[in-house]
């Protein structure tokens, strides 16, 4: 009994032992795969986010710069009335948006549509013989829109294959009159996929039963495929060259083989992924949900890729089996040799599999971090690119439109300008409609200045020209230019100079900063007085103190943070009674800030009035 105890009962316990430890290793090795798949598919996911988000900010700047406006909106207008005959209506949209057409195929963007408020297509550009067919029955979206004419965006099964769509509505004066779509076919995703993880293979599985009910025998039998492991869907065969199709199909045809495989699994309303073991490599297999825009599952995008980690994780457990197993035998041997040494040995060798296991653990946690921080720094770096890249095509935007605007302008200004002198041949009455002309199209080309002024400050593009200015200058011409415009408006004009000396500066910028404070004052003020006052400031730094106060209307407590923003007044009753772009005081700031110095709201109380005071050195220098 003593022997049995000495020498069978460590035996047993050696045993028990490498089958306790077979176990973890199995569960080690499974964690470490299901670790991957979920890094795989969080990439993979990201990957289809980010594609899906960067179409939809192209299809929204699309619809905001160049849909969603007058023209177009008056053309659907004239098409729902029945005012013109449909074939010039579609002629003149067609050439209306051929421009952004071409630039949303270098985009990715196969499809743009035109539908009247019914869901009727008016023009496809992609196609612009085939027009007239009703989609507000066969297409959820297109019946959505006409319930609630709001944006919709999301993929959507068509008559022949499943794309990506962004539907917007249109108006024209209020009223609803169409909408617009842009669209990407399943094939252009699949090439920008492609692009980005070349080694990866990709295809799109839609229900058999969903792709029968909306597409034609012929299509079906052009587009699609059957699915080898999933009998219930089928292939976007249309996505892929012959070549990747017969690649796809061994994928396919190896997975179905394998045992543990299931498709419904797979294929679930989540994320699925699995191990495929296929010519000697390894591969994951990921099936991403493809959602539409009532977040409903209508397809499946399926991603092959190559996974040699998983090869390197079956490895790793194969080659700790085999040491636990060689482990265990030298132990039996041990016991047998030297029973009464076995126990040291044993918890030594506890000790080595737990020093191990903590190394293994803390080495997986710091990669796993690195991967993290990585992928982190490599998304601030294309978000910075991206918003450099659209604020250069802000830039440029705002400087060409703003040009091309201001030529017609000025001849309006000049013709409006001689019709007034003509009075003799017109009508007063005609004569007050041509002022009005004149002064509306003056305040427009002041809009139109502020906006491009405010470009340039924001790209960095506005040049110092520095020279001497006495403020007697700014006097005089400040007092001469307003003295007119306040008296009309009963108010008066108080401009004093208590420095009466000479400064540095810009004074194309000083003087449209000041004419800034002033206008708004004038503009805000029903009675009492707009003052501006040169005076010391009392700081070495910034010596001169030009305040501009007014006895107007005041600003809000609640506002007066944000007065500065650009494109923001105190109030929105304020744009609509006083008018204005909400940029002067932004520009402002922004002058003042390239000249050195400051601009600040000194003080200001509702109903009383406020005071702005601009601080700025004696010597102003160029900017680095």
């Amino acid at each position: 009994m003593k022997d049995f105890t000495c020498i069978h009962f460590p035996l047993l316990a050696i045993v028990l032992i490498f089958f306790c430890l077979l176990p973890f290793l199995v569960h080690q090795s499974h964690s470490r795969i299901t670790l991957q798949h979920e890094n795989a598919i969080a990439e993979t996911r990201q990957l289809f986010q980010h594609t899906i988000d960067l179409r939809h900010a192209i299809a929204s700047f699309s619809y905001e710069t160049a849909f969603n406006i007058p023209r177009i909106q008056q053309l659907l207008w004239e098409h729902s009335r029945g005012e013109r005959l449909a074939e010039a209506v579609r002629r003149e949209l067609a050439s209306e948006a051929q421009s952004i057409y071409r630039s949303l195929q270098r985009m990715g963007f196969d499809h743009l549509y035109f539908h009247d408020r019914d869901g009727t297509v008016v023009l496809r550009m992609h196609a612009p013989h085939a027009f007239g067919d009703n989609q507000q029955h066969s297409r959820a979206m297109i019946a959505a829109m006409v319930e609630k004419p709001v944006a919709l965006s999301g993929f959507e099964g068509g008559q022949m294959t499943t794309g990506l769509r962004f539907l917007f509505p249109l108006f024209h004066q209020g009223v609803h009159v169409g909408s617009v779509e842009v669209a990407s076919s399943s094939a252009s995703l699949s090439r920008e996929f492609s692009a980005t993880l070349s080694s990866a293979s990709y295809h799109f599985l839609v229900p058999r039963a969903a792709v029968k009910a909306r597409v034609s025998a012929s299509d079906f039998r052009r587009n699609y495929g059957e699915s080898l492991m999933c009998p219930e869907f089928v292939i976007e065969s249309a996505l892929t060259s012959p070549d990747e199709r017969g690649q796809l199909a061994d994928l396919e045809r190896a997975l179905a083989k394998q045992r543990s495989f299931d498709c419904s699994v797979l294929m679930g309303p989540e994320p699925g992924a699995t191990v495929l073991r296929w010519q000697e490599h390894n591969y994951q297999v990921l099936a991403l949900p493809v959602r539409d825009f009532a977040d409903t599952t209508i397809a499946h995008l399926v991603v092959y890729r190559k996974a040699p980690v998983i090869g390197q994780i079956k490895r790793s457990f194969w080659l700790a089996f085999t040491g636990l197993g060689v482990v265990t035998t030298l132990a039996v041997i041990f016991v047998i040799l030297r029973i009464h040494h076995r126990l040291t040995l044993e918890q030594q060798l506890q000790q080595k599999i737990v020093l191990e296991e903590q190394r293994e653990q803390q080495a997986r946690d710091l990669e796993s971090k690195n991967r993290t921080l990585e992928r982190a720094q490599d998304e601030l770096v294309q978000k910075t690119i991206e918003l450099e890249r659209s604020n250069y095509y802000k830039s440029e935007f705002l400087a060409n439109m703003s040009h091309e605007l201001r030529t017609p302008l000025n001849s309006i200004l000049l013709l409006s300008s001689l019709l007034m002198r003509s009075e003799a041949e017109f009508r007063p009455e005609e004569v007050e409609k041509f002022k009005v002309i004149h002064i509306c199209g003056k305040e427009l080309l002041t809009m139109i200045d502020e906006v491009l002024d405010f470009s340039r400050l924001e790209s960095g593009r506005v040049e110092l020209h520095l020279e001497p200015l006495h403020t007697s200058f700014l006097v005089d011409f400040l007092r001469s230019k307003y003295h007119y415009e306040a008296s009309e408006k009963g108010l008066e004009l108080v401009v004093e100079d208590q420095w009466q000396g000479s400064m540095i500066t810009d004074s194309k910028r000083l003087l449209q900063i000041l004419q800034n404070l002033i206008v708004n004052g004038l503009k805000f003020t029903r009675a009492g007085h707009v003052s501006l006052r040169i005076q010391p400031s009392g700081r070495a730094d910034l010596p001169l103190s030009f305040t501009v106060c007014d006895t107007g209307i005041g600003i809000e407590q609640a506002k007066r943070q944000v007065i500065f923003e650009a494109f923001t007044q105190a109030d929105g009753s304020i744009s609509r009674e006083f008018k204005g772009t909400g940029l002067g005081l932004a520009i402002s700031r922004n002058l003042a800030v390239l000249l050195g110095g400051t601009l600040t709201l000194q003080s200001s109380e509702m109903g009383k009035g406020s005071c702005f005071e601009l601080l700025l050195p004696q010597e102003s220098t160029l900017p680095d």
